[in-house]
């Protein structure tokens, strides 16, 4: 800041950095400006309506790290089945394995774990033992409380992180079974009086306002990687993170590293001054979800360019099908209670009856098979042609079943099934360029999936001869700028993630495609 204030604080005592020589910070915060030989090219600014956002300090490229934020209150999410409080591998109902708290783990070496030790030390002490999984809800306040007390320079991040308590107490149903079975056991039954009614529920609401929920992907670097069935899912507290704001079209991605630290990319180039900005939001959450989820996790209503758009940006997103004359129901306003109207015939649907649709396509497509490929496949493609009687084809339940089942195109060996694959392919890298442009790691996933059966029908082309040499040259070129690109949008991440080992293999496919025009340029 030109000012000499901190950039993360506004301290008056601000030191500019002599490495990047763009920002101030105080002896506290400076560690969050520059760490692993990286000064972060931002500032906490303020924005009328928002409230405290990152401000880029710099022009910043695609792919550049922004931000390394280590996990505070890690803790299993709520209704979490039974997992280990350790390492949050899914446990068996029968684990064989309990802590003397009281609490299933997966191992003897679990149960001495770091993560464990605060609320098995509470439990211990007091004499008290596990005795229902809803205490699950208990842990992330406990260990968040027990970080909070160890770090003062958290304590002051945390301090300046909003809880939404006002709102929070007007749900006074929610706000009574948070005291009756998270403060109230804490204090009592824990026996820690000392920590205040006030400041328990203030960990719940910073959590349920800026807290992130994440599938556990392994423990260290190099662990192996864990199959579905293995893991559950936990909930976490980035602090430095948490000032970065909602967009549904974000300039920025996250990504969750095997120790669950966080690292935030850009996705694209992003100009000096220009906030940065997250999702909140999963890729296929329509507009009715999202903007419900906004209300009632974040006390917001998003006026970003997508929900401003009925049609989504033209993408269709949440487009339903008339059921008197087949055109198309869009939301005649953009605010949550809007009536969907058809744009030709006149007829509506109020917002609950288009939330109802959605939920029984939502439950339909949760019963895909899950044995074999083919039933997979097979289950998809009858479920996204039945459903565009009722829904766009661009609609996010229709193109998050293309998703689901370019996955469960693994090997595709025919001609028609090849050019299945790359057609879904081509479908979903057109919705990402609407509503999720520049380099994402899911458009590096789909650029590698569309990778082989392109360039087999190349192969298949040539050999029967529907193109020529010089053709089968030119395409093979156009393949390696996309590949090129897949591996731009996978690079960076760590070892231990499926990003990391995708980027290994699609740097294979792009050396062999390399090698395959080097030859063909030899015999031309």
């Amino acid at each position: 800041m030109e000012d000499g204030r901190c950039f993360f604080c506004s301290a008056a005592d601000g030191q500019l950095c002599d490495q990047c020589t763009a920002v101030y910070s105080c002896t506290v915060h400076r560690s969050l400006h520059r760490q692993n030989n990286l000064c972060f090219p931002w500032r906490v600014g303020s924005l009328d309506g928002v409230g405290r956002v990152l401000i880029a300090t710099r022009d910043i490229q695609p792919k550049e790290v922004v931000l390394y934020d280590a996990p505070v209150g890690l803790g299993p999410v709520q209704g979490s089945p039974p997992v280990c409080l350790q390492c949050f591998r899914l446990l068996a109902a029968e684990t064989g394995v309990v802590c003397t708290c009281g609490f299933p783990m997966c191992s003897l070496e679990c149960c001495k774990g770091p993560r464990h030790q605060a609320e098995c030390r509470l439990y211990t002490a007091s004499g008290v033992k596990m005795q229902d999984y809803e205490e699950y809800q208990r842990i992330m306040p406990i260990r968040m409380m027990a970080e909070l007390e160890e770090d003062s320079s958290l304590m002051e991040r945390f301090n300046m992180l909003m809880d939404h308590k006002e709102e929070r107490m007007e749900e006074k149903e929610n706000w009574n079974i948070i005291n009756e079975h998270v403060v109230r056991p804490i204090r009592e039954d824990l026996c820690k009086a000392d920590w205040s009614v006030d400041r328990i529920q203030r960990c719940v609401g910073v959590t349920r306002t800026n807290g992130s929920s994440c599938t556990v992907i392994g423990l260290k670097e190099g662990e192996r990687y864990l199959e579905d069935w293995e893991v559950g899912k936990v909930r976490v507290l980035y602090p430095s993170m948490s000032p970065m704001s909602h967009s549904c079209i974000p300039n920025c991605s996250t990504s969750q590293n095997p120790d669950f630290s966080l690292t935030v990319r850009t996705m694209r180039r992003v100009e000096r001054g220009e906030e940065l900005t997250i999702s909140y939001t999963r890729l296929f959450t329509g507009r009715l979800q999202r903007q419900r989820d906004f209300m009632q996790n974040w006390f917001f209503q998003c006026s970003c360019p997508r929900c401003v758009d009925v049609t989504d940006l033209g993408t269709n997103f949440d487009t339903i099908v008339c059921r008197q004359c087949g055109s198309s129901l869009l939301p005649n306003q953009t605010n949550p209670e809007a009536v969907w109207q058809c744009l030709q015939c006149g007829d509506r649907l109020d917002p609950d009856q288009v939330v109802q649709l959605e939920q029984i396509l939502e439950r339909e497509l949760e019963e895909a098979p899950t044995d074999s490929s083919e039933e997979r496949i097979q289950f998809y493609e009858r479920f996204i042609q039945n459903n565009q009687k009722l829904v766009h084809p661009g609609h996010s339940i229709l193109m998050k079943a293309k998703c689901k089942l370019l996955m469960a195109y693994e090997n595709p060996r025919s001609r028609k099934l090849m050019d299945r694959k790359c057609e879904l392919c081509r479908d979903l890298l057109n919705l990402l360029d609407r509503i999720l442009p520049g380099q994402t790691e899911v458009r590096g996933r789909i650029l590698y999936e569309a990778s082989a059966p392109t360039f087999l029908l190349l192969q298949l082309d040539l050999e029967e001869g529907k193109i020529d040499t010089d053709t089968f040259v030119k395409q093979l070129k156009g393949l390696e700028q996309r590949m090129e690109e897949c591996v731009m949008c996978l690079k960076g991440e760590k070892e231990g993630t499926y990003a990391f080992y995708l980027e290994e293999k699609a740097n294979k496919v792009l050396k062999n495609i390399k090698e395959m025009i080097m030859f063909s340029d030899f015999l031309q």
